[in-house]
């Protein structure tokens, strides 16, 4: 009885803060958006789905759905700053950018047409700018991401290099970010045998059911440990 009471009233806390992010720009409280953003860096299109399910997700961004399984090819993309993204000569007439090792699976058919290309660049053009522009960002930036994979898990997943692969990536958001106020959370599956991760200064793991209401909660369970989300709840600055 007791475990309910409690997981309602973490549910609860989890509902009111969905809400007040996303409260009108008008209050003077943190806006979502505004102050928060909340952005996928993929694994898969999961983060990106988990965080448009519960309302944290207010634009897009490059690596939403995009499949970025190699560590190494994800962090040579944030070295180049996307040089080549969407370059049709690292496509090699499949979906799969080999430059990178990042999968278009949403946005590609498996042998795609020269004629694709424009629009891919225009709209991944757009989404890198954006991406880009956090550099100026003035508020708090959680960048959401998991290093599960189906074909991983298929070949009954290696998740031994958590911590190292983690560590690469902070290490490449922090060159490519400098001043950016963020947190770099990776979540995994409660029900995959995955190594707990060593602890990385401003990297923060969780674990997940899969499905959204397992991510809000979980979600909302490390945002409320951080102060600035106990002012947030309490209406005062």
């Amino acid at each position: 009885m007791k475990v309910l009471v409690y997981s309602l009233r973490l549910w609860a806390v989890v509902l009111f803060l969905a809400a007040d992010l996303r409260a009108a720009a008008s209050q003077e409280r943190l806006i979502l958006g505004e102050h928060l953003q909340f952005i996928s860096l993929g694994g898969y299109c999961g983060p990106a789905q988990y965080l448009n399910e519960i309302g944290f997700r207010t634009a897009a961004f490059p690596l939403d759905w995009v499949f970025t399984w190699d560590i190494d090819g994800l962090v040579q993309c944030l070295e180049e700053d996307f040089l080549f993204f969407t370059d049709e000569s690292c496509f090699q007439g499949t979906q799969i950018n080999h430059r990178y090792h990042m999968r278009f699976f949403h946005d590609l058919p498996e042998n795609p047409c020269s004629e694709q290309f424009p629009h891919l660049k225009a709209k991944y053009d757009r989404r890198i700018e954006r991406f880009r522009s956090l550099r100026d960002f003035k508020g708090k930036v959680f960048f959401i991401r998991t290093w599960w994979a189906r074909l991983a898990e298929w070949n009954k997943g290696d998740f031994s290099q958590n911590t190292t692969w983690s560590q690469k990536l902070k290490k490449a958001l922090d060159h490519y970010f400098p001043t950016l106020d963020f947190v770099l959370i990776i979540y995994g599956y409660e029900d995959l045998n995955i190594p707990k991760m060593e602890e990385i200064e401003g990297v923060v793991e969780i674990r997940i059911q899969r499905d959204a209401f397992s991510f809000q909660e979980q979600l909302g369970e490390y945002l409320g440990t951080l102060e600035e989300f106990k002012h947030f709840r309490n209406g005062s600055e």
